[in-house]
């Protein structure tokens, strides 16, 4: 054997044993659910903007767990029975309190990008802007696993956490 065919001989033998190594740990891993939420607030306007991200897939399955319906967001941005329902699924999951008033939310639509959704949402309030109390409990009841990623902002000022099943709201003090 010459040298040149030792060396290649090496090389596929030490990515052949990371292969190996590697393989058992992929059926050990678990999938990640977890959404994204961003919350803008205005206080010289005295409005609010919200945008909650979701895996389409995900959101379809808690759309028909929840009202027993087949959704294809893909497909049904501009219909108007799916953004009703999306309205409404929403809106019983997701509050805002400012200073320990709630916030009226007003479901704007979606969009999609790549493998998720974009909902919007908007909401005014009254007077200034002290303590801010944000719930998110979308796909919990379908997914116990799911997280929700939390950026709130008000000015120059940003705040994020993670709310999870058993720590729903975030604050902002």
């Amino acid at each position: 054997m010459s040298i040149p065919n030792i060396r290649f001989f090496s090389i596929v033998s030490v990515l052949s044993a990371c292969l190996l190594l590697f393989l058992p740990l992929r059926g050990e891993l678990h999938p990640y659910y977890i959404g994204v939420s961003e919350l803008q607030l205005y206080p010289e306007e005295q409005r609010l903007e919200l945008s909650i991200r979701l895996f389409t897939d995900d959101f379809e399955n808690a759309l028909q767990k929840a009202d027993g319906k087949k959704t294809d967001l893909l497909k049904s941005v501009k219909d108007t029975a799916t953004n009703a329902r999306i309205r409404s699924y929403l809106l019983k999951r997701v509050a805002v309190h400012i200073d320990k008033l709630p916030v009226n939310l007003s479901y704007l639509g979606y969009e999609v990008e790549a493998d998720a959704c974009w909902m919007h949402l908007e909401g005014t309030f009254n007077g200034k802007v002290d303590k801010v109390h944000f719930r998110n409990t979308a796909l919990f009841e379908f997914i116990p696993t799911q997280q929700h990623i939390v950026h709130i902002q008000k000015g120059d000022y940003r705040k994020s956490g993670r709310l999870t099943r058993e720590k729903a709201v975030i604050a902002l003090e």
